[in-house]
């Protein structure tokens, strides 16, 4: 993703930063328009125009300098109804692959392999399944774990985790102040 980011210029920049470092999905980077940024120094955002009939919801996304920066720039002289990213998915996706190919990535490069890389990525340096479905818009959880790429490993750590737990319980009957029950396994902790 570094490497996307520092070969890619202009729109393509734009893209990379829309979709690799904010997860957006390919209609959410060709709705908003320029008025949709709001460039306050205290708390700059972007309006973002989810999936769905009519458009579909709306949501707000914060915009830290990392994501501020290129978008600032490339919307420099636009009028506030010019669209942020101004061509379809064909070019676009045609755009990131050369990208891609400068910077010797494995994978072709499009918009929805960044959509998935931020998924992963977030859930790699610890951001919370919830917390990330939040920034993908309305999905649900199934979903959004399908993104993050949560393997067989993750899944059978999950359990060790809670048979971990578990076997505490079962190992320490004591009763504590409060007298309640354990709903696993019945002791009173």
């Amino acid at each position: 993703m570094v490497a996307l980011y520092g070969k890619a210029t202009g729109r393509v920049r734009v893209r990379v930063v829309l979709q690799g470092f904010n997860g957006l999905r390919e209609c959410e980077v060709r709705r908003p328009r320029v008025r949709d940024l709001t460039m306050a120094l205290l708390r700059p955002t972007m309006t973002v125009h989810g999936k769905g009939r009519f458009g579909g919801k709306y949501r707000t996304m914060p915009m830290d300098p990392l994501r501020r920066a290129p978008l600032e720039q490339w919307v420099r002289g636009k009028g506030a109804d010019e669209r942020l990213y101004p061509v379809g998915h064909s070019v676009a996706d045609g755009e990131l692959a050369a990208v891609g190919r400068a910077c010797a990535v494995s994978v072709r490069v499009t918009g929805h392999v960044l959509r998935r890389s931020f998924g992963r990525l977030a859930y790699q340096v610890g951001i919370p399944v919830p917390t990330i479905q939040r920034i993908y818009g309305p999905a649900s959880v199934d979903q959004t774990l399908q993104y993050v790429g949560v393997g067989e490993e993750e899944r059978t750590e999950g359990f060790a985790v809670f048979d971990r737990h578990f076997s505490r319980g079962l190992e320490s009957r004591s009763r504590s102040p409060d007298g309640k029950r354990c709903l696993f396994c019945d002791a009173i902790h």
